[in-house]
């Protein structure tokens, strides 16, 4: 019984998404990973997602609404934590994210670019030992529905040699 319970758990990480993303949770395996990748500096040693300044908290939250808006359906085989994980990952070329998930070409391309998009962003601590974040806001200028079309029409073109 105790494989079936298991079997069912992580299924369900696969099944596709009959809701919207939850932002909270994205919220806080993002900073989670933000502190994760950041623990051999000593300025966090002591810290933990309780230390987030509201004005990073804000901005990584509208941040994560645009993605979440954007990326659409190319979100829905994956969880609301790893979608927080890959998003710091992916954005700041960890190595490591979205392109390492098993998702369609076209999923993979989208959240890569909304990734990109986005741009690097970096944590650090100020002197009033709240956790901040660097970050840009070109993101807001990108045009997603003429990057999508362009991509479609890239692709149709590669497809039928023209």
């Amino acid at each position: 019984m105790k494989y079936l319970k298991y079997f069912k758990e992580s299924i369900s990480v696969y099944q596709i998404r009959k809701n919207k993303p939850n932002i909270l949770i994205i919220l806080k395996s993002y900073f989670e990973t933000a502190l994760w990748t950041n623990n051999d500096n000593e300025d966090f040693d002591d810290k933990n997602i309780i230390d987030i300044s509201d004005e990073a908290m804000n901005q990584a939250k509208t941040e994560i609404e645009w993605f979440v808006n954007n990326a659409g359906s190319s979100l829905n085989r994956i969880s609301d934590t790893d979608i927080g994980h890959d998003i710091w990952l992916t954005r700041n070329h960890h190595g490591t994210g979205f392109w390492d998930r098993s998702f369609e070409d076209d999923d993979k391309e989208i959240l890569m670019e909304l990734s990109d998009q986005l741009g690097e962003s970096d944590i650090y601590v100020g002197d009033d030992g709240k956790i901040y974040s660097s970050c840009s806001e070109n993101y807001k200028k990108f045009d997603v529905e003429k990057w999508k079309e362009e991509l479609k029409l890239k692709k149709d073109t590669n497809k039928y040699n023209i």
